[in-house]
């Protein structure tokens, strides 16, 4: 016979979880997302044509960064994104595209620099995402084995 949940037991290790994620998980992944913009984009390529917003209003401004979160009982999917658009004839279409896929309509341009992907390889294969996480759910009584 399979156990029976109680359904406010559920939706507080829920709560917990979805707690956690948002303050803590997130809080690194926007600390490992600029420390992997700063080396996978700016200390990849020095541009002659434009001058680099960083922190103010540009690839590096964690202000203009936001994320989606998807929780179901498969587990959760946390997505970071940046809302940063180009400052030129781009001012209308996401920066990132242009720099992860490599897509530039002017000579000289750079290789692709997935610093998304820099992220995410950061993260796990660190185990600093999976340390925190573990911790602070502990914190809150849910241990995980």
């Amino acid at each position: 016979m399979a156990q029976q949940w109680n359904k406010a037991f559920y939706d507080r290790i829920i709560a917990d979880i979805r707690e956690t994620v948002i303050e803590d998980c997130l809080k690194l992944m926007y600390e490992k997302m600029q420390e992997m913009i700063y080396k996978t984009v700016y200390n990849e390529f020095d541009p002659t044509s434009y001058k680099r917003r960083y922190e103010d209003g540009g690839l590096a401004d964690m202000g203009l960064y936001d994320f989606d979160i998807d929780m179901n009982n498969d587990g959760f999917t946390l997505r970071m994104f940046t809302n940063v658009k180009g400052a030129g004839f781009d001012k209308n279409h996401s920066l990132d595209k242009y720099i992860v896929e490599g897509i530039y309509q002017y000579p000289n341009s750079p290789k692709p620099r997935d610093f998304y992907q820099a992220t995410l390889d950061s993260l796990i294969d660190g185990g600093e995402l999976y340390g925190i996480l573990i911790d602070k759910l502990k914190s809150k009584g849910i241990n995980i084995k």
